[in-house]
Parts: C-alpha cells; sequence; structure tokens
C-alpha cells in the first residue's frame, strides 16, 4: 500500500541550480530512491553538490560553504565567452511524519563580486505548515526585506505585506542559517502562526544538517586513528574505527546483519574487530584461513576491502539520517554480490532518501527490478553544459514491454533521454 502523503518522511522532492559549476541550469525531480546515469565527466557529481552545498551553508555558513570548493570562481559556470554569472541553488521538500508537516521551497542566488568576493543578492522560502493550511512566504533582496506575507486561498485571507527600505539583513551570509536560533520578527507581536512557521523552519535546517554523502577514499582509513565522535560517519569515513567500535558494544544484532553482508560482498572476510593501542584504534578484520583464521588490521588490506567497509558501515551506522548521497558504490564489488548491494541501498531508502550514482548495468537492473524507469536521471554533458532529464519514451516503452532491462539498454549505450 502506498503511503499517504501525511505519514510520508522527509524527503527533497526537486533539487535545481543555474550558473552552478557544469551547469547552466537545470532541475531534478528525486525520489525515495533515485539513480544517476551518466558517462564520467557529465556532471552527476556536480547534481549531487548542490544539495551537498546547501547543507554546508546551513551546517557551517557560506564562507565555509565556498572555501571547501576552493572559491567563488571555482563554483561559478562559465560561459562560451568566459563570462560568468550570479549562482543560484534550491530545493523543494516536504516532511509528513511525525508532529512536523509541512512543504517548502528554498532558494538563495550568490553573487561574485568583482574582486573575488561574494554576497548574497536574494534569498526565498516559502513554506506552508500543514496545520495552518496556508503559505508564509519571505523574500530578502540585497539585504532588504522585499516581500514577507501570509497568503490565503479565500480573497478575504489574512495577509501582511511589508517593504523595508532599510538593510534588515546581512548579506555576507543565509537568514535562514540564524533563524532556528533567532527569531527576526523584532516589531511584530508573537503569535501561534509564527511558532509554527519557526518550527518547521528549524525542523527543516536539522533534517539538511543530517544529510550525508559518501565518496570513500581508502587511504583515509588504513593508518589507525583516535577516538573521534561516534555518529554520524564522517564523509571521508574518517571516523570509522570509532563508529565501529561503539556498533560493536551497543547494537550487536545488528552487528550480526552487518558481518554477513560482510562476508557476502568480501569473500573469505568472517569476523571484524576494533583494537585500541596506545590511545588509538585499530580496525583489524579476521579472513578464512585454516583452522582459526588470520587476523589483518586495514593497513595491510587492499583498496577495494576498505572502500567496501566504509559503504557498509555507511548504510548500516545507527543514528539519524534524512537523505545520504553515494558515489558509484559498485566500484570494487564483484559482480555476483551486485544483488545484495542493491538490496542494502534499497532497503535503506525505507529510512532516508538516497541518491546513488553509477555506471554499472548490474547495479541499475537491481535497483530498478529490471523494469522500473522512474526513478532513473539521465545525466549529459550537452555543448559543455550538464543536463539531467528522465528515460527517453522509447526506452520506456522498450523496458516495459520486456524487450531491454534499463541495464542492458545502458549497456548498450543506448540509455538516454529525450533530446529537445
Amino acid at each position: 500500500m502506498q503511503e499517504s502523503q501525511h505519514t510520508q518522511p522527509f524527503q527533497i522532492t526537486e533539487v535545481w541550480a543555474r550558473n552552478f559549476r557544469s551547469i547552466a541550469n537545470t532541475s531534478v525531480e528525486l525520489d525515495r530512491l533515485t539513480v544517476l546515469v551518466g558517462p564520467n565527466a557529465a556532471g552527476k557529481s556536480n547534481v549531487l553538490d548542490i544539495l551537498r552545498f546547501i547543507k554546508d551553508a546551513l551546517r557551517f555558513d557560506l564562507e565555509a560553504a565556498i572555501s571547501l570548493r576552493h572559491g567563488p570562481e571555482a563554483i561559478q559556470h562559465r560561459t562560451v565567452e568566459d563570462q560568468t554569472s550570479d549562482v543560484e541553488l534550491g530545493l523543494s521538500a516536504r516532511e509528513g511524519s511525525g508532529k512536523v508537516r509541512y512543504s517548502l521551497k528554498y532558494s538563495f542566488v550568490l553573487v561574485v563580486d568583482n574582486d573575488g568576493g561574494f554576497h548574497v543578492g536574494q534569498e526565498y522560502v516559502r513554506v506552508r505548515p500543514r496545520g495552518l493550511g496556508k503559505p508564509f512566504e519571505i523574500r530578502i533582496e540585497e539585504g532588504r526585506l522585499i516581500q514577507f506575507e501570509w497568503q490565503s486561498s479565500a480573497s478575504d485571507g489574512p495577509r501582511l505585506v511589508q517593504h523595508a527600505d532599510r538593510h534588515d539583513f546581512s548579506t555576507s551570509d543565509l537568514w535562514l542559517l540564524d533563524t532556528p536560533r533567532t527569531w527576526w520578527m523584532r516589531d511584530q507581536k508573537p503569535q501561534p502562526e509564527w511558532d509554527e512557521v519557526r518550527h518547521c523552519l528549524r525542523h527543516f535546517h536539522h533534517r539538511m544538517r543530517e544529510t550525508r554523502f559518501y565518496h570513500v577514499f581508502p587511504n583515509t582509513l588504513r593508518e589507525p586513528r583516535r577516538v573521534e565522535g561516534a555518529y554520524p560517519l564522517a564523509e571521508d569515513a574518517g571516523n570509522l574505527a570509532s563508529v565501529l567500535r561503539v556498533m560493536k558494544r551497543r547494537d550487536p544484532f545488528m552487528m550480526s546483519g552487518f558481518g554477513n553482508s560482510l562476508s557476502l560482498l568480501i569473500p573469505g572476510v568472517i569476523d571484524l574487530d576494533v583494537d585500541s593501542v596506545g590511545g588509538y584504534l585499530v580496525v583489524r578484520l579476521k579472513h578464512q584461513s585454516g583452522r582459526d583464521g588470520t587476523w589483518i588490521d586495514l593497513s595491510q588490506e587492499s583498496d577495494g576491502t576498505i572502500r567496501l567497509l566504509g559503504l557498509l558501515v555507511a548504510l548500516f551506522q545507527p543514528g539519524r539520517l534524512s537523505l545520504m548521497g553515494i558515489e558509484e558504490p559498485e566500484l570494487t564489488v564483484h559482480p555476483g554480490a551486485m544483488a545484495l548491494l542493491a538490496n542494502l541501498l534499497n532497503e535503506a531508502s525505507q529510512r532516508y532518501q538516497v541518491i546513488v550514482t553509477t555506471h554499472s548495468p548490474d547495479l541499475i537492473d537491481y535497483l530498478t527490478d529490471h523494469r522500473i524507469t522512474e526513478n532513473l536521471r539521465i545525466v549529459e554533458l550537452v555543448d559543455g553544459v550538464t543536463v539531467v532529464r528522465g528515460v527517453a519514451d522509447s526506452q520506456r516503452e522498450a523496458v516495459q514491454r520486456h524487450l531491454f532491462s534499463p541495464g542492458e539498454l545502458h549497456r548498450m549505450g543506448e540509455l538516454e533521454s529525450p533530446h529537445e
């Protein structure tokens, strides 16, 4: 039975960008499990980075989000004439479970100054708490409050519009960054509606901070590590040893499922342990060898084994996540274990939203049950610009008629989007 929209967990339903990296202007609809398919350098990682940038800006601040990407010029899309333009990022989301239920649209525009600096040119929020039945909308341009209103479907419904000639907000950072901690309505008397809106915005802020994007690099995990915070698993998996140690101590039942998956994905591995040596944590895997087996620490394991271990910890980690992005999870996975990996990703999408980038025809088939194309997004580079679309009607029909599977079309180079 399909879930009612009133019981659905948090989900980002659409993401868009303008003049961001290789993206000139595109929007992408997202499902609970979305599969981004396309050749190398088409821009799949840049699509994920739209969400990651928004998360970084709300978790830290704009300066940190831009610095992590090597400055404003590095995130701007350049035209053929080598001209740059303002950068816009945005998303739509909804939450229909628990006590907080709302729909939301959020976007902001970054203006890159001539001296290489930047400022917020515009920020827009539209949130509709389910209990109120009417949306709240705010628009800030160049630090000025341009529009703030309650809207109603009824012509005589509540409506408040303010226009400000003074600078109400700083243009160096996002208004939404501080909204969960403070409320800016200095000149208004507190009303229940404001509290409801603030509660929804705070909830959305937390959900964005709970997103994670993983592309595990083995060299990060080879050496012993100091004890670090256990949850969540860092995006570079640097705290993997700390996470594993807590998982083993607190949840033996979950570790049983983790161990079974580990043995299936990495044949010959039958156990795992985390030792404390001189204030450092050392992860060791037990390999089937002789009667008692052989313990080997990660410094001696292959890149593929370490990467799979990091991927499994990401999928099995306890704690709350709202969205997980994983780049090319099929790397180093034996084709015979691809079905298990797909099952783990499908199970994860029941707990939180999952976005996967992949080149693997086998993984595409297992994730789509060989016959579904609705959650596939084709990412292509057209004249130097990233374009994202759904599957072309002709390919969709071929899959529905069981002539080909999505993976077979991808293997033949014929899984493509409709061209304008």
